[in-house]
């Protein structure tokens, strides 16, 4: 009886003693956890392909703007002549209007080809 009564005296301390290093242990690891905070909207800024892809977009967006200001100019001073021009001149109203609808369907197309590539990018 002295034995048993002992076993069950041991196991009780046992059983508490595993309890309380489980507890410690629990405690110890919610202390120590580190947590990491990302800044997403700096990682993804300074991101060396972000940039790359900018920097390529932006040439692309200068050179199309050469040229549909180049085109715009052309067609400024067709209409200049046309304006100052003395006599109505049907090949140069036909050049004025040929070289209009030339610079609109490029700057439209242009405005569409520099939105796709942004959504691309």
């Amino acid at each position: 009886m002295l034995n048993n009564s002992l076993v069950k005296i041991l196991g009780f301390i046992v059983a508490v003693a595993m309890l309380f290093v489980g507890v410690y242990y629990l405690v110890n690891w919610q202390l120590t956890k580190q947590q990491a905070w990302i800044n997403l909207n700096k990682v993804y800024n300074e991101f060396s392909l972000k940039k790359e892809l900018e920097a390529k977009l932006k040439a692309v967006e200068a050179e199309r703007k050469k040229v549909t200001d180049s085109l715009e100019l052309n067609l400024k001073l067709l209409a200049n002549q046309l304006e100052f021009s003395k006599k109505e001149n049907k090949a140069l109203i036909n050049e004025f209007q040929q070289k209009k609808q030339n610079y609109f369907t490029t700057k439209q197309q242009f405005d569409e080809d520099n939105e796709q590539l942004k959504a691309d990018y």
